[in-house]
């Protein structure tokens, strides 16, 4: 081999090694490159300072931030970066991700999971709204807010634990969350805000934390299926219509010692509700707290209570009993408006005023005897209650108001003890037979009655004890409801009728006293030719 050769050949060789290098080089880079981006960046827009994610408009399915060098250094996702992405599935949110903006995830209709980095500490008005197949994501110890409707419609969604650094839960924030079925408020958490939890209809129990002061209106209205709700003794208001439509059973708010406001129509509805207990401290309930509750039976009105608020127990139609406390002295308008069942009224003595509809078609009520310190009743109050026989009225009742007693097509007596005959509204006993009912007033006040309009309609009698040569007069008392009638002659006929005159029982005595268990209501007793009108409480 000559020299000249020998030296092409090197260098053939030489070019070659060159050659072979700056291929693999450049290989490596560019698989490099491959490697630390992932995704193109026609796929996404960033900032100019590319720390946030504006928008994306890729078709990729399945999102690693963390995969990506570029995205993986983003601190914030824009409003509405995601909005109305139809294809994405998954995300894996960058691990230096602060905040997730305004509608940046809303309607993604397809998105199932998300993950959420430790670091993120907002998440804003409905960030994910309406990702209706949104089942996998747990909020992270690090939020400390998340705004409004920020989960609306994920109807996909099971389960949220509210974490530590959120002290409210925003409106709307899991409204119609359909198949949220387990919700854990952070310790800290001491508001529920307006519709948070609206129509999450598979949720079946609540407990809320000590920090709670404020559940906000509708804030769990139609969850059908709710009904085991643990209060907080520190809770003070329960919004409107904030459990409305709820399937509570049993309903004990006495737990509840700070508890000074319910408002309107807070529980509206709760059709399934059999059982309530009333907090023993004054509250406030606005009109139609516990309005058409048709299951519940049955009410006691604490002694701390100075009245009950309007259209408290509306429409409740399988009410029979209620008790009121000791102090309540009005009855508000449309307290108990149809609430048809309604048959035994615990009337206590201090009870003022009976308010506009109060009692207003309860036709299963057929005694009515009214305390001695009430003065004012006013219109419609106990208009068509169609079962009422009897009324009786104290002496201090100087107002009853329009069609107050209209519709009592049953009523047989009217006993009452105001000496001055009550100013009437129109129409007072409008469709009531009075000229075939019994109007019974003080001896000395018959002439006063026979003058005044309307009450002149009235069939008009007087009921006083006669003293009768030869009879000794007798003297009773009512306690328990047993009747103890003393002072009699052996042999005497003890006779009882109500007021519209039916003989209830006719006894003859064998000794100087007798006792009788008598149900509550106005009565005559009669022994002989003497007779006295009793109220049995």
């Amino acid at each position: 081999m000559d020299n000249f050769t020998f030296k092409f050949r090197v260098m053939e060789k030489f070019r070659f090694c060159v050659w072979r290098s700056v291929l693999t080089v450049t290989f490596l880079v560019v698989a490099s490159s491959l490697l630390a981006q992932v995704y193109s960046e026609t796929s996404y827009k960033l900032s100019d300072d590319k720390t946030v994610l504006e928008s994306w408009k890729g078709d990729e399915t399945e999102i690693d931030m963390n995969s990506d060098s570029i995205l993986k250094n983003v601190c914030e996702i824009g409003d509405y970066a995601f909005d109305g992405n139809e294809n994405i599935k998954s995300i894996i949110i960058g691990e230096n991700v602060k905040s997730i903006g305004v509608g940046a995830f809303l309607d993604c209709s397809s998105l199932e999971k998300v993950v959420l980095p430790e670091g993120l500490e907002t998440i804003e008005r409905a960030g994910f709204s309406g990702c209706v197949v949104l089942e996998d994501i747990v909020l992270v110890s690090t939020l400390t807010r998340i705004g409004n409707s920020v989960f609306y419609n994920c109807a996909n969604m099971k389960d949220v634990v509210i974490p530590s650094g959120i002290s409210s839960v925003p409106d709307g924030a899991f409204n119609s969350c359909y198949s949220l079925s387990s919700v854990v408020l952070s310790p800290n958490v001491e508001s529920i805000g307006e519709e948070a939890f609206k129509s999450c209809t598979s949720l079946v129990e609540v407990s809320f934390p000590e920090s709670l002061r404020e559940i906000g209106t509708n804030a769990f209205v139609d969850c059908s299926l709710l009904k085991d709700i643990h209060f907080n003794s520190s809770l003070e208001t329960i919004g409107k219509g904030a459990f409305s439509g709820c399937g509570i059973s049993d309903l004990d708010l006495s737990v509840i010692k700070s508890l000074h406001t319910v408002k309107i129509q807070a529980f509206l509805d709760c059709k399934k509700l059999e059982r309530l207990v009333l907090p023993e401290q004054s509250v406030t309930f606005a009109s139609g707290a516990f309005q058409g509750c048709i299951s519940l039976e049955e009410v006691n009105i604490p002694d701390t209570y100075t009245e009950i608020g309007v259209k408290m127990f509306q429409g409740c139609t399988s009410l029979k009993k209620v008790t009121l406390g000791l102090n309540v002295k009005t009855i508000g308008n449309g307290a108990f408006f149809e609430c048809t069942a309604l048959k035994d009224v615990v009337w206590n003595e201090n009870i003022t005023r009976i308010d506009w509809s109060a009692f207003y078609s309860c036709s299963s009520l057929e005694s009515l005897v009214l305390p001695d310190k009430l003065e004012y009743i006013d219109d419609y109050a106990f208009q068509d209650c169609i079962g009422l026989v009897d009324i009786s009225l104290g002496s201090n009742v100087s107002y009853i108001g329009t069609e107050c007693f209209s519709g009592l097509i049953n009523l047989k007596a009217v006993d009452i003890d105001a000496v001055e005959p009550p100013m009437l509204g129109s129409f007072v006993f409008n469709i009531t037979l009075v000229n075939q009912c019994m109007l019974t007033v003080p001896e000395e006040s018959i002439e006063k009655y026979r003058m005044a309009d309307q009450w002149k309609d009235f069939m008009i009698s007087t009921t006083y004890i006669e003293n009768v040569s030869g009879v000794k007069e007798f003297s009773f008392e009512v306690y328990h409801g047993i009747l103890y009638l003393n002072n009699l002659i052996v042999g005497d006929i003890v006779s009882i009728y109500s007021l519209a005159g039916h003989n209830i029982s006719n006894v003859r005595t064998s000794t100087s006293t007798l006792s009788i268990c008598i149900p509550p209501g106005s009565y005559i007793i009669s022994v002989n030719n003497t007779s006295i009108k009793i109220i049995v409480p």
